[in-house]
């Protein structure tokens, strides 16, 4: 990627590992996925028992910088 999109795509981005690991150690995680092609919209269904569903509260935030700019930028976008 050239330009603004790729530029922020480099950027060092705080990694959760420290935290994920508590909760994993902790047995607190049944699932986890990292999400690229079809978001959290059509990955999340995949990991939850049947008859579980869940919601989303897209305005919660925070973003990082670099979503914000691939939104921006038209490369990406909230669900509908």
């Amino acid at each position: 990627m050239k330009g603004k999109v790729g530029s922020e795509l480099m950027k060092q981005h705080k990694s959760y590992w420290p935290i994920v690991r508590r909760m994993v150690d902790g047995d607190a995680v049944s699932a986890m996925a990292h999400i690229t092609g079809g978001g959290i919209t059509e990955n999340l269904p995949r990991v939850l028992p049947k008859g579980v569903a869940a919601s989303s509260k897209w305005e919660a935030g925070p973003y990082c910088p670099s979503s914000s700019t691939c939104r921006r930028s038209g490369t990406s976008s909230r669900p509908k």
